[in-house]
């Protein structure tokens, strides 16, 4: 399941640190050329401490359209022992796989190269669940709401799961599933779980 992975040389424009955990401090990667839009320090320690409480060793996370990986990989700096990245843009891949590399987390990552919808439609005939699931689309993606429901209608998240979204303010996410909402300059995050 967990891939090899060959380092590969590429140019950087930006950095970004691991904030909390084993990892902390670490620099990461990111692709030169707007194609990722990586989740800042601030956003990324206000959902941490939110999501806390859950990321225990046993946890089963899935980072959706990864990008550099930098929540997928803050999770597993936090304690996390397994995380499925997925990635389509063959540039953005290459950065996140040699991410994975440099931090030597291998063991700890699967990378899957498919687009977050296929994914899911793979994961909807499968019998894989996952307690935390990241899910940071590109602004201009217009389907956030829909995968939320097929996430929440298939069982793809665990009932004492949690569902991380993030979008631009101006996309107002409406669910049942939401349990809390707050806006971070142009961004609004989402922690959506299972109806009580």
């Amino acid at each position: 399941m967990y891939n090899n992975f060959i380092i590969i040389h590429i140019k950087y424009n930006n950095m970004i640190k691991i904030i909390g955990g084993s990892l902390k401090r670490s620099n990461i990667d990111v692709a030169t050329n707007n194609i990722t839009k990586p989740t800042t320090n601030r956003i990324r320690e206000n959902v941490f401490n939110i999501i806390q409480s859950n990321l225990t060793k046993e946890a089963i996370v899935l980072d959706l359209f990864s990008g550099s990986g930098a929540l997928g990989i803050e999770a597993i700096s936090r304690g996390v022992d397994r995380c499925t990245f997925v990635e389509q843009n063959p540039h953005a891949l290459k950065v996140l796989q040699s991410n994975i590399e440099k931090l030597h987390i291998q063991e700890q990552a699967a990378v899957v190269n498919d687009s977050a919808d296929n994914y899911l439609k793979f994961l909807a005939n499968s019998k894989l669940i996952f307690d935390i699931i990241f899910l940071d689309p590109p602004y201009k993606y217009e389907h956030s709401r829909e995968i939320v429901d097929f996430i929440f209608s298939r069982g793809i998240l665990a009932e004492d799961g949690m569902l991380v979204l993030q979008r631009p303010k101006l996309d107002i996410i409406e669910s049942n599933f939401i349990i809390k909402s707050k806006t971070y300059g142009e961004n609004t995050i989402y922690i959506l779980k299972h109806e009580r």
